[in-house]
Formats: structure tokens, C-alpha cells, sequence
């Protein structure tokens, strides 16, 4: 326990002033500013807000910790701190040093991820403190928007979306332990937020084959917060691309053929009910200790 301790002190203080600590709070406060001047500025301006408007305001914030935060922010930054904090082993060469040591590659390995996962919470604290920071401004300076600020809700968003990014944030972890590159977890990142748009954003007769891959995993808790909040609109900016069209079906041989209807889609082919939350959870943190367990033992084999 004492070797833990100090180990974990030790790459505390390693971290300070790194890159990978200032990621943690430099993506919250990068995501805050955007969300501000690209949404919330343009809305100072209105003296009268209609009705129809109201709700769209008041569900913005929302909408945006979960769109714009968990849909692109936040999966970056998961692949970014497991690559940014194996950087000075690997770009110094220190492998070799630590096998040398009184300590194996496994603790460090161990340590590594239970700071990846402390700075993945500190920028979910930040991304929340700064909604009420930006909503507590917003109604000193345009009361007539009457803006309240969700923070339970926010939270819940914000939880979710970090329990459900469990089994990624260990595979990328598991990945930049064994290939010294910033370029592989990015590009990982990348393809990971196409996909997960890709794959959310229309419905699949078995939605658990979908919902229980890594990369899709965190929109799927998010989305489904975002529903009992009612605030999933919009919540697919990017999924959008890839969604179905309406009165448009697709033969088996890729042709489409247009059709007219009184009743909508929904009601000759409803949605399938969703995975429940309990599952979603159990499976994010059994899949999560999997792949830490196998990248700990992993960790321990010995390096040329």
C-alpha cells in the first residue's frame, strides 16, 4: 500500500505541468468558450423570446454537454491522455531504467490508468463548474432569457458519458503503453467519433450488438439521458450525415424506392426498446477491468 502511494505521488508530481494535465483543463475550457460563442452569444441579444423558443433555450446546455462535449471534446481527450501520459517513458527511453527498480512495469502501468481516470473526472468537474459559471453570467446579463441552469441533469449527462467511455479509455491505454506514436490513439479518436455517429444515429433491430461496442458505447448512455431529459434534439449533429431517409426504402440489392404514407414510420416499424442503464453500466465497468487486467499483465512482459 505504502509503494502505491508514493508511486502514485510520484507520478502526480511527474504530471505536473505536462501536456497531459493541461489537457484535462484546456479542452473544458476550449469546449465552454466555443459552445458560448457560437450558442449562447447569439442569444444576448434577443429583448422578446417567444414561446417556441423557450424550450429550445432552456434545453441548450443540455443539449451541448452531450453533442458537442460528448460527441467530440470529450472522446479526443480520452484518446489523448493515455498517449500524453506514456510520452516520457517513450520518448526518453525510460523502460529499460524502471525495469531496473524495485517496482514492475505493471505498477506503473496500474498507476498510469488510475491517473487517466482522475483526469477524465477533473475535466467532467471543470466542463460542469463552468456551465454554472457561463449560466450564472448569462442571467446577470440577459434576464429576459430566464435561462436555469440543469446541473443535476448536467451531471447525470456528464456521469454517464464517463462511466460509458470506461472500456475505450482501457483499450487506448492498452494501445499507447506497446506503440510509442500521438498519430495511432488520434487517428483511433477520429475514426471512433465517425463511428459512433455513424452507429447512433438510426435504430438496428438488436440495439445490444450496437450499443455494447466500445467506441458507440458512451453516445448511447449519454443519448438515452438525453431523451428522459428531453433534450435529445439535436443531440446528433454529426450522425445526422449518416441517418435514413424518411419514406425511403432500401432493397436488399442497395436500390431505393420512394413511398407515401398517412402514418409515419414509427408506427409500421417502432423502434426496438433500448438496452437498459443497468447493463450499459455492468457491461462498461466489466469490459473496462478486462482490458486494464490484460493491459497490466501485458505491461509486465519484458521490453528490448
Amino acid at each position: 500500500m505504502d509503494t502505491t502511494r508514493r508511486l502514485l505521488k510520484a507520478e502526480g508530481k511527474k504530471l505536473l505541468g505536462s501536456s497531459c494535465a493541461k489537457m484535462a483543463w484546456a479542452l473544458p475550457l476550449l469546449f465552454i468558450l466555443m459552445e458560448f460563442f457560437f450558442f449562447e452569444y447569439r442569444l444576448l441579444g434577443l429583448v422578446h423570446v417567444p414561446e417556441d423558443l423557450k424550450q429550445i433555450i432552456d434545453t441548450v446546455q443540455i443539449t451541448m454537454a452531450g453533442a458537442l462535449w460528448g460527441g467530440f471534446f470529450y472522446p479526443i481527450l480520452i484518446a489523448l491522455l493515455p498517449a500524453l501520459i506514456f510520452r516520457v517513458e517513450h520518448r526518453n527511453a525510460m523502460w529499460r531504467h524502471l525495469g531496473t527498480m524495485p517496482i514492475s512495469s505493471s505498477q506503473v502501468y496500474a498507476i498510469k490508468a488510475v491517473w487517466v481516470i482522475i483526469l477524465s473526472l477533473v475535466s467532467l468537474v471543470l466542463v460542469w463548474l463552468l456551465f454554472m459559471l457561463e449560466q450564472t453570467l448569462i442571467r446577470f446579463i440577459a434576464p429576459q432569457l430566464e435561462m436555469e441552469f440543469h446541473g443535476l441533469v448536467i451531471a447525470t449527462v456528464l456521469g454517464w458519458l464517463w462511466l460509458g467511455s470506461l472500456p475505450v479509455a482501457s483499450i487506448y491505454l492498452w494501445v499507447s503503453n506497446r506503440i510509442n506514436s500521438l498519430s495511432v490513439p488520434i487517428v483511433l479518436g477520429v475514426v471512433g467519433i465517425l463511428l459512433s455517429s455513424a452507429l447512433t444515429s438510426q435504430e438496428v433491430p438488436q440495439p445490444w450488438k450496437r450499443d455494447y461496442i466500445p467506441w458507440a458505447t458512451p453516445n448511447i448512455c449519454v443519448d438515452q439521458v438525453l431523451k428522459e431529459a428531453g433534450a435529445n434534439k439535436g443531440a446528433k449533429i454529426v450522425g445526422e450525415l449518416f441517418m435514413e431517409e424518411q419514406d425511403v426504402l432500401r432493397l436488399p440489392d442497395g436500390r431505393k424506392r420512394k413511398y407515401w404514407s398517412n402514418f409515419p414510420d414509427e408506427y409500421f416499424f417502432p423502434p426496438p426498446p433500448p438496452t437498459p442503464p443497468l447493463a450499459l453500466a455492468s457491461y462498461s465497468i466489466v469490459t473496462c477491468l478486462a482490458f486494464l487486467i490484460l493491459g497490466i499483465a501485458d505491461a509486465g512482459k519484458c521490453r528490448k
